[in-house]
């Protein structure tokens, strides 16, 4: 459903590909950039899991490629989410987090979205509620799970920012070249 709305909003030349880390159906060397939102890796429950998915993405980067992906820091899921519920209204959607039992590894989380149905204007929506775990990614795993599939760390900023992610950082936003 999710690639119908982006369908509407792109191109039609633009390629959607649904698929699951860490299988990236494309050819090898056929992009020049991945990206990965919405704290995608933080699902990854393993150094494993990580590298299998660092692997996907070298090899369908072209040389000197681009990879970018944000992940819920340490602190946030540790710390600050598990104290307070967050909640947005996009327009289009509302979305309700609720952390529960935040740990050193990881911590459960659902996800109550309301999808607007019928176009701008409508007043009607659709629920819908998910239960999340994600895990805490340690930055060394992080590093070194990349650099054994040839990916060369660039650097880790604060949340889409030019600052440099700190102890503080909810999101963290990394990126890394293919070697």
């Amino acid at each position: 459903e999710m690639l119908g709305y982006a369908r509407q909003r792109l191109a039609d030349e633009a390629q959607l590909v649904r698929a699951a880390l860490p299988d990236i159906p494309l050819r090898p060397a056929s992009m020049d950039a991945v990206c990965s939102t919405g704290a995608a890796l933080n699902y990854t429950a393993s150094e494993e899991d990580l590298s299998a998915v660092f692997a996907g993405v070298h090899r369908v980067l072209r040389p000197g490629g681009t990879f970018v992906f944000d992940i819920l820091s340490r602190h946030m899921i540790t710390e600050h989410a598990g104290r307070q519920v967050w909640a947005e209204d996009q327009d289009d959607f509302a979305f309700v987090w609720e952390f529960t039992n935040p740990t050193d590894e990881y911590s459960d989380a659902y996800y109550t979205q309301f999808l607007r149905q019928g176009g701008p204007g409508s007043d009607t929506y659709v629920r819908t509620r998910e239960r999340h775990r994600l895990y805490v990614l340690d930055p060394d795993v992080v590093r070194r799970s990349a650099r054994r599939a040839g990916l060369t760390h660039k650097g880790t900023l604060d949340n889409y920012t030019n600052a440099p992610a700190h102890e503080r950082t909810l999101y963290e936003t990394w990126a890394f070249l293919r070697d």
